[in-house]
């Protein structure tokens, strides 16, 4: 998204005389950085006048993306050190002072960022709304402050009759979950989500066909948000987000003997041959393929 960033740069002990203050936005990548944005403004210091003081260096309509972290670099040219045309000083080792400490917290920006794989509770992305739901979101953050204590939480969403998202009620355990950012300005934690056949039932995502729990098909998707002090820094809501959806659904089979289509066999039948259809209610991972595998089990009864 596009942002406006603001810098106040501080200067002192600076000489009467006409100058310009240049400013670098650069994005952190590991141990370098590379120019985004600059701008200039002019800064004039009479005869008399305080030779220190604040101005305010501001990059409009920067292109971030979450996860990520700049940092300004502010540099003062003398006026004549400076082509105002192009932006640009004419020798850029002349200056007069300098701020450009890519390791300085107070010139960082931070872009904060969250994504996450929900699952089911076995590890796969499907659940069956007819049996108690339970889901695994694992939430990775990055772009955070170092050391800072943040909290996330979640909701399931469903997507409406025409793709809005739909609030479900169904929050995350243990409600805001804290983490810490590390060194790295990242976390990993795991929100989990539990509800029963009756609220499933209640949202939709099985119907009682003929004394049958049949499954819609429906999905649920979880949203997320990540807070620093109480207040929204991250937000992870995408209702089309794979990453994000598991799906519901349920298998089913019927069984039968295909000599006469019915499910009894007559004892010393030869090359018997049992025909089984398997239906399934749901949706499949676009990017996945799937095999069908049957076995054939023998059942024993006690006498």
């Amino acid at each position: 998204s596009d942002v406006a960033v603001t810098d106040e740069g501080a200067y002192n002990s600076i000489a009467p005389g006409e100058y310009v203050m240049y400013g670098q936005l650069m994005k952190i990548n590991g141990n370098n950085t590379t120019a985004v944005q600059t701008t200039f403004q002019k800064l004039s210091i009479a005869k008399g006048a305080p030779a220190n003081g604040t101005m305010d260096l501001t990059f409009p309509g920067v292109k971030v993306v979450s996860g990520e972290k700049y940092v300004v670099f502010e540099k003062l040219y003398k006026a004549s050190d400076f082509d105002q045309t192009a932006g640009k000083p004419t020798n850029p080792e002349a200056t007069v002072a300098e701020h450009a400490n890519p390791k300085d917290e107070a010139q960082t920006v931070y872009v904060p960022g969250v994504t996450t794989d929900a699952k089911d509770g076995d590890g796969d992305k499907y659940v069956d709304p007819t049996q108690p739901i339970k889901i695994i979101d694992t939430v990775t953050g990055s772009g955070l402050i170092p050391g800072k204590e943040y909290t996330i939480d979640g909701e399931l969403m469903m997507a409406g009759a025409n793709g809005e998202p739909v609030h479900t009620g169904v929050f995350n355990n243990d409600g805001d979950v804290k983490v810490v950012a590390d060194k790295d300005g990242k976390f990993a934690k795991d929100l989990t989500f539990e509800m029963s056949v009756d609220k499933a039932k209640e949202l939709g995502l099985w119907v009682d066909e003929n004394g049958q729990p049949t499954p819609t098909g429906k999905d649920l998707v979880v949203f997320e948000n990540l807070k620093l002090n109480g207040k929204p820094v991250a937000i992870h809501h995408d209702i089309t987000d794979e990453a994000q959806t598991v799906h519901s659904g349920k298998m089913m089979t019927s069984a039968i003997d295909s000599s006469d289509k019915n499910q009894t066999m007559i004892p010393g039948q030869k090359n018997a041959v049992i025909t089984d259809t398997v239906t399934f209610t749901g949706k499949f991972e676009p990017k996945h393929n799937y095999t069908l595998v049957g076995e054939l089990h023998y059942v024993t009864t006690d006498s």
